[in-house]
């Protein structure tokens, strides 16, 4: 069935790595359709092609061939590719994240990773000589020394829950009232297919905090004071809502199970921080004043005063033994899956951004234990979790099917780290309302 390429290439290697050639490169991998898949041996270097439904070539093959293919190789091969969350639209290949293992070595080679094929043109009309070519020129770029680090708790952590996650939430893809959309996007109207558009994250970042956006959208950072989110519906209509739980705190709380300081329960942090802060402060000021400084003693140098206060003094203890350990280290380890930090990760460091790396990790890791069970859950429904920000989730609701119970089990399922967590809803994104369930 396979070519006598493709066949010798498995057979002379057990490390192979794996990349997909789409039909369109505008279109979002979530509705796209693969054209070509490209292999390389790492013990060979060699190359080969299964071609789909690229010009170039004629062929019989369909995707569920390469599926077969691949399900039976996984047992014997260890696979390798550029962009594993990419890869998982198109083919659920167990397999190990190139850009991640060589992330901490050079950021420039990770952004060629991702992006070696044309994007200025269609995938299918270039001829496959060309991206043969450029899939070799970035093979033979590989670093083969960190691909023992397969194994680290760290990196798994990403390539696995972080990865697969992720595909979830962007395969769920987001609704929207295309007129609402068109207004505030303009040209924006091909990334619409079936009433939903689609978002991409990308964890490549130095924090590994994921930034999202796809095509000229940036779905991380929508104005809330445009109107553009009032484009962003359910695509249940008068049946469905959006609902968004919001980590009320996130950052302080976050701070709080680092330097194991525990809040009273059923308090407001800020009016909580902020009462002994100020202790002479008016109600009406107090929340707003006590957030402005939190923010600013612990994204900057703390002030001394605060060190009265047990919260800021064991913040004051933490980030001085966080600083040793990175000094003496040359890396600082996260709290949960133990992926390091490197010296080299983090430009110019000092006390402080040091701390503030440690505590965006953080934010991710606690945040992909709740997004891992939430899509567990969400499996049997028909509710889906829609988009992700760094401090809140928003789902579109089935309310006729899933109902204001499956609400209140997903704020529960938010709630198990000890983080405490506010609802809203609304029938579109720029109205969500605070609601209690």
């Amino acid at each position: 069935m396979f070519s006598k390429s493709v066949n010798d290439l498995v057979k002379e290697n057990t490390e192979i790595v794996v990349d997909i050639i789409p039909l369109f490169n505008r279109l979002h991998p979530a509705v796209n359709t693969p054209a070509t898949v490209f292999l390389f041996g790492l013990q060979t270097g060699k190359s080969a092609m299964i071609n789909i439904l690229h010009y170039d070539l004629p062929t019989t093959l369909t995707l569920d061939d390469v599926k077969g293919l691949f399900l039976e190789l996984e047992k014997t091969h260890v696979f390798f590719v550029f962009n594993r969350k990419r890869i998982l639209h198109f083919l659920n290949l167990k397999s190990f994240d190139l850009s991640l293992l060589h992330k901490h070595i050079d950021s420039d080679i990770v952004e060629n990773f991702d992006n070696y094929n044309l994007r200025g043109e269609e995938a299918h009309v270039t001829p496959l000589s060309i991206h043969l070519s450029l899939f070799k020129k970035k093979c033979k770029t590989i670093d083969k020394s960190v691909l023992k680090n397969v194994t680290d708790s760290g990196f798994m952590f990403y390539n696995s829950s972080v990865s697969e996650n992720l595909q979830i939430l962007e395969q769920n893809g987001i609704s929207v009232d295309i007129k609402q959309f068109s207004q505030h996007f303009p040209n924006k109207e091909y990334l619409v297919k079936n009433g939903l558009v689609y978002s991409e994250y990308n964890f490549y970042t130095l924090t590994g905090r994921p930034a999202n956006s796809f095509g000229g959208v940036n779905y991380s950072a929508l104005n809330k004071k445009t109107g553009c989110r009032k484009a962003f519906n359910s695509r249940y209509g008068n049946t469905g809502c959006l609902y968004m739980l919001d980590f009320s705190a996130f950052h302080p709380c976050i701070i709080a199970k680092l330097i194991g300081y525990k809040f009273p329960e059923d308090v407001n942090v800020y009016e909580y921080l902020g009462k002994q802060m100020f202790p002479d402060m008016q109600q009406s000021e107090l929340i707003s004043t006590t957030k402005k400084t939190i923010f600013q003693n612990i994204y900057g140098n703390m002030n001394h005063s605060l060190l009265k206060i047990p919260y800021f003094f064991k913040i004051a203890q933490y980030c001085e033994k966080l600083w040793a350990d990175f000094q003496t280290n040359g890396f600082i380890s996260t709290p949960v899956y133990q992926r390091k930090i490197l010296n080299i990760d983090i430009p110019d460091p000092s006390r402080t951004k040091v701390f503030n790396y440690m505590l965006q990790a953080a934010e991710v890791e606690f945040s992909f234990d709740s997004i891992d069970k939430i899509n567990k859950f969400l499996k049997t429904k028909k509710t889906k979790l829609i988009l992700y920000t760094y401090d809140s989730l928003l789902f579109d609701v089935a309310l006729d099917v899933d109902g204001l119970v499956m609400m209140k089990d997903l704020k529960h399922l938010m709630q198990q780290n000890d983080f405490r967590v506010k609802s809203f809803a609304g029938k579109n994104y720029d109205e969500m309302i605070l609601i209690d369930v």
